[in-house]
């Protein structure tokens, strides 16, 4: 015969003693059976839902914050070649570099030009933009403004004629500094310096 004892049994929750068959108990009104679980997961999920959108608006303010509301342009040389042009009889020998100019800003920028000093040379020469001209006059001319969009990459290819002999060519460009005049939303002016060190333009015809 089955003891009264054993119909009993002590609530998960008031640890008063129920009927061992109970589903709620009498004293608490807590659930005794898998629903008892309910109430912690709800707090938890709760609490887990509030830290996900917290972390979020965080995220969200902070990518933004990193992001500046002006132009925020950035450089890096792809290609670095040299050829020859037919001068009025003589070869004169031609710098090209090609550059991948990004913004990263909110706003659109301007590169206003680029220029460059070689290994020894006190000023920087300008690169120029269009075809590759056949003319005697140097290249501080012919230099063209482009526009970079807020988010995009821009291709800039410029070229530069000198009227140096191979061994000076090399000796001066094959360790030279790239100044790129850039010009942001606001008005200001930036300049960007790229070192080319131990790069000798590639020869092409």
């Amino acid at each position: 015969m089955t003891s009264l004892i054993d119909d009993f049994k002590i609530c998960d929750k008031c640890k008063e003693k129920i009927h061992k068959d109970a589903v709620i108990c009498v004293h608490c009104k807590s659930f005794q059976n898998w629903r008892r679980h309910l109430g912690l997961s709800s707090s938890f999920l709760s609490l887990l839902l509030a830290l996900i959108s917290v972390s979020t608006v965080f995220v969200t303010v902070l990518s933004s914050s990193t992001i500046k509301d002006d132009s925020d342009i950035d450089a890096s040389i792809i290609n670095w070649q040299r050829t020859y042009v037919d001068d009025q009889g003589k070869l004169a020998q031609v710098l090209m570099a090609d550059v991948f100019i990004t913004n990263n800003g909110k706003k659109p920028g301007a590169i206003k030009s680029l220029s460059i000093k070689g290994a020894g040379e006190e000023k920087f020469n300008f690169f120029r933009s269009g075809e590759l001209e056949r003319t005697n006059e140097y290249s501080h001319k012919g230099i063209e403004t482009q526009i970079v969009e807020s988010g995009k990459t821009l291709l800039v290819k410029r070229y530069l004629k000198t009227n140096f002999d191979v061994k000076t060519f090399e000796n001066k460009y094959t360790n030279a500094v790239l100044l790129i005049e850039v010009i942001n939303f606001s008005g200001e002016q930036e300049d960007i310096r790229l070192e080319v060190k131990n790069k000798p333009p590639i020869f092409f015809e």
